[in-house]
């Protein structure tokens, strides 16, 4: 009796590729996780380093369990208070509030999660931003009522905080505002979603563990005339 041949096992040279392939994968996975190790100790010794050489310009706040950074200078009425625009927090602001303090009182913060503010866990929408703000200032008993200027997204932002607490602003200043139906325009698929904050909270987080964030903003700022102090400490925040 003959013997029968399993016709579907594949033939010996490609049993070779299919295994050498496997080995290719296992080679490069391996490096790429090494690779993830060493950037995140070169992140993790870099943080401590700039933590160090870059302290908060402000104070650190608690607004109940987590810290706000506040930065305010200057004495007079009524305290202008800067909302910065998206992704962006209080080292953009230092000239202008330094020019400004002259006359009044100025103060800058950072937003949840950005430059030396805790990160919070809860949604990352107008009314939980403004809420944040209001607890801040009251917090640090800064003199009611505010003047708000607000830069893109601080701008809507500013609005928000007058619907929810119109008896402490005494007026706004819009520096090109974002539209609130902007985000539905830029992101149509999102179905009212915070699909934007979602994706770069997302990126930016793994990015940034790794190091791999450092690397990507080393030039950012450059040639622009900014300060050589505020770009060194944006870069490290940023990363």
């Amino acid at each position: 009796m003959k013997k029968e041949t399993n016709s579907q096992q594949p033939p010996g040279l490609l049993r070779r590729a299919v295994r050498w392939l496997g080995r290719g994968v296992m080679v490069v996975a391996a490096l790429l996780i090494f690779a993830m190790g060493l950037g995140w100790i070169v992140q993790t010794m870099a943080s401590a380093r700039d933590a160090k050489r870059f302290p908060p310009t402000g104070a650190l706040i608690d607004v109940g369990g987590r810290s706000l950074h506040l930065d305010c200078r200057g004495e007079g009425e009524p305290t202008v208070v800067i909302e910065a625009g998206a992704q962006d927090w209080s080292t953009g602001w230092q000239r202008p509030q330094s020019a400004l303090a002259e006359h009044t009182r100025v103060c800058t913060y950072d937003r949840a999660g950005l430059g030396w503010s805790d990160p919070s866990d809860e949604p990352k929408d107008g009314l939980h931003m403004v809420a944040d703000l209001e607890r801040l200032l009251e917090t640090a008993n800064e003199a009611k009522p505010y003047l708000l200027v607000g830069h893109s997204l601080g701008g809507m932002l500013n609005r928000v905080y007058y619907e929810q607490y119109k008896e402490q602003v005494a007026g706004m200043v819009l520096l090109e505002p974002g539209d609130p139906d902007q985000m539905d325009e830029m992101f149509p698929e999102a179905h009212g979603e915070p699909a934007f904050g979602s994706w770069v909270d997302t990126r930016a987080s793994a990015v940034g563990h790794v190091g791999l964030a450092r690397y990507l903003v080393r030039d950012l700022m450059e040639g622009k005339g900014f300060p050589d102090d505020e770009v060194a400490a944006t870069r490290a925040l940023m990363a």
